[in-house]
């Protein structure tokens, strides 16, 4: 299956991305439900797996963001793993003192990261679920591999 029918399938996010991501977390469309497809059901396993280091919310946008990036590049080498943890990561103080208060779970998860300032180690964290998003989603599109 391509990621634009998993993506397609897994949420109901328009392209514009008006929809706020805490209504895109509890809307799994009806027909990924009722399909119970084994990509979807492992892309919820990863989002459950993603869930206990960081909030649901962020878990379920690294999937669908690593979907559509998926989806957007042909390539999935280690430079585009990188290029996508890359683009994942907040840079604004702010936004990243509120993603460490959505989730005790980012605590445990910042607290896992080794060396630098408490900014450093909160990217850090995020760099690191958006590997392992990233990684998730293509061993669900590539199963054999």
């Amino acid at each position: 299956m391509k990621a634009t029918q998993l993506q397609a399938m897994f949420c109901n996010c328009d392209n514009n991305r008006k929809t706020e991501w805490d209504t895109i977390a509890k809307a799994f469309t009806l027909d990924a439900i009722k399909e119970e497809s084994k990509e979807y059901e492992a892309l919820s396993n990863l989002i459950h797996k993603l869930k206990n280091q960081t909030s649901e919310n962020f878990a379920y946008e690294l999937v669908v963001n690593a979907l559509e990036f998926i989806d957007e590049n042909e390539q999935t080498d280690d430079d585009m793993l990188y290029e996508f943890a890359d683009s994942q990561i907040m840079i604004y103080t702010a936004d990243l003192l509120n993603w460490l208060a959505s989730s005790l779970n980012n605590i445990a998860t910042v607290e896992e990261q080794e060396g630098g300032s408490i900014v450093d180690k909160l990217q850090y964290a995020q760099y690191a679920l958006a590997i392992d998003a990233y990684n998730g989603v293509l061993a669900v599109l590539n199963p054999d591999s």
